[in-house]
């Protein structure tokens, strides 16, 4: 008998385990993961200008600075920070002074300056990017990496990136951006599907840094894997107004009400969640809102009335509409089957009835990547010749992606 048990508890403990590993799996390793195990002699003894941010951390939540300072391989260490700071704490578009971290220098890239200097990069002999992006390309966090590689081009600096997922995933849409500006450096569609270091190697390979020079040591520290939704690190918000990774997912359309005079949410709890205006008229709003999901959405949008009161905080100091009461929408859910940027574009059409609704037409073509949706909407064109382009646009990135993908066999051609 006291056999039979000890084989019944056995099974009993193999049971839990597996059912553990299926239902809760641990997080897969990150680049920051990978390079602390393996690749720690990349750095030794090396002078390192460092790329990093709030959410720059391991799978057990421990920040890359401290890691670096613990290990002590290297003879020195500066840090560069880009829009919203280190602490990934300032306001969009808020200018940000240099700092110091545990008595290490930080330089702002957000400030008097977008690019490192020469004298910021004096002696510096290995750039060590470790930074989550967020899958849109008007996310500026790409711009400032870029201008590292380029800073690093010039002057002959090795580049590590330490590879992490993108939370948007591998689909791409979105047309490939034709205006550029700081908000948007490269011919990519608004969601392009690839990761930091998938970026970095084809922005380098393409020779799309200035005066198409090229980095000459580039090493890319992939991840173990792309890791399923489970898999992913407790997320830790890389920018004020993006504190959840459904927040990312919905800023990829409704970031383009940024170009607009329509609220996008900045100044409540659930910014790019809530959009409106004080004078948007709900019922017709709403009205509308059920049209879309007869004809097109169903049941994968959930979407509520209300009214918000944008308030000066933090992340927004200045927000769009501030303590005035505006009737808007509240995003509480939509299915990743759809796509944010069409229906942003959909509400665009509808907002575009209202004597009131005016673009902010430079940045709004900025941010769109062409003046292309705008002038659409403006002169009540068909919006279906819009996706039709953006569908052309897809096609043809995925094919100039492909030989830059490192996890081939995740992404969906």
């Amino acid at each position: 008998m006291k056999k039979y048990f000890t084989i019944f508890v056995i099974i009993q403990i193999f049971s839990i385990y597996f059912v553990t590993k299926l239902f809760f799996p641990s997080p897969t390793d990150y680049g920051i993961d990978i390079f602390f195990k393996k690749h720690l002699n990349l750095i030794k003894d090396k002078n390192i200008g460092l790329l990093a941010i709030k959410s720059s951390s391991n799978k057990n939540g421990e920040h890359i600075v401290d890691l670096l300072l613990d290990t002590n391989i290297h003879k020195s260490l500066k840090i560069f920070a880009p829009e919203h700071g280190f602490y990934s704490n300032y306001a969009n578009g808020e200018n940000i002074d240099d700092d110091k971290y545990k008595n290490i220098d930080v330089i702002s890239l957000y400030g008097s300056k977008r690019k490192p200097s020469e004298n910021d990069i004096t002696n510096i002999d290995v750039i060590l990017i470790d930074i989550q992006d967020i899958g849109s390309s008007y996310y500026t966090y790409l711009s400032t990496v870029t201008y590292m590689m380029e800073i690093a081009s010039e002057y002959n600096i090795s580049v590590i990136v330490l590879d992490r997922p993108n939370p948007l995933g591998m689909l791409v849409y979105g047309p490939i951006r034709e205006k550029f500006g700081f908000i948007g450096l490269h011919p990519i569609p608004i969601r392009h599907g690839m990761t930091i270091g998938e970026l970095c190697l084809m922005i380098n390979e393409m020779k799309w840094l200035k005066d198409q020079k090229k980095v000459k040591d580039l090493e890319i520290i992939k991840m173990k894997k792309i890791p399923k939704k489970s898999q992913f690190y407790k997320w830790i918000s890389p920018s004020p107004n993006i504190p959840n990774k459904e927040t990312a997912f919905v800023y990829n359309g409704m970031c383009l009400f940024e170009g607009t005079n329509i609220s996008e949410g900045r100044g409540t709890n659930n910014p790019f969640s809530i959009i409106g205006a004080p004078w948007v008229d709900l019922d017709k709003l709403m009205a509308y809102i059920e049209y879309l999901k007869k004809t097109k959405y169903g049941n994968k949008v959930i979407i509520n009335s209300l009214q918000f009161k944008p308030l000066s905080n933090k992340g927004a100091k200045t927000p769009k509409y501030e303590n005035q009461i505006c009737n808007g929408i509240y995003i509480e859910y939509i299915d990743e089957s759809i796509e944010p940027l069409e229906f942003a574009i959909d509400l665009l059409v509808h907002f575009n009835d209202y004597e009131q609704f005016n673009f902010n037409d430079s940045f709004f073509d900025t941010l769109y990547g062409s003046s292309d949706l705008r002038l659409a909407i403006n002169k009540n064109n068909n919006i279906n010749n819009i996706l039709y382009k953006i569908d052309n646009d897809v096609v043809k990135f995925k094919e100039q992606r492909k030989d830059f993908l490192i996890y081939k066999q995740k992404h969906k051609q």
